[in-house]
């Protein structure tokens, strides 16, 4: 069984969209493992009209017979703006998980940082008073 991210942009109008993006993932034979909302972004050019899209990311597992048959599917729904399948390696997903150690690191340090941040922000207030 191969391992694909399948990254999704899609139309902020239509809410249903979402369902149909899973309907078309599973009828192509792929179980989905992991999914993650990205949210709604600015689009650097205007797609279809549209200045901003919903984002979602999802790591879906099974043959790679059925890539073709879903990114075929995928080209066919209209409030699908883009989408980008890749094959997850073991070395890739070997990077990925690095790079999420180290993700986590930088927001670790970020927050502590915004801690420190609004604890010296309100010493200095209280000496100023």
């Amino acid at each position: 069984m191969n391992k694909y991210e399948l990254v999704v942009v899609l139309s902020v109008e239509d809410k249903e969209l979402k369902k149909k993006v899973d309907a078309l993932v599973k009828e192509a034979g792929f179980s989905v493992s992991e999914e993650e909302d990205m949210g709604v972004k600015a689009l650097a050019y205007p797609i279809e009209k549209q200045e901003s899209a919903k984002y979602f990311k999802l790591i879906l597992e099974g043959e790679g017979s059925g890539v073709k048959k879903l990114e075929f599917n995928l080209n066919l729904e209209d409030g699908v703006l883009r989408y980008l399948t890749i094959a997850l390696t073991p070395k890739l997903e070997k990077v990925r998980a690095e790079m999420a150690v180290v993700r986590a690191e930088i927001q670790a340090k970020a927050k502590k940082n915004e801690k420190l941040d609004r604890n010296s922000d309100s010493k200095d207030k209280s000496e100023k008073s």
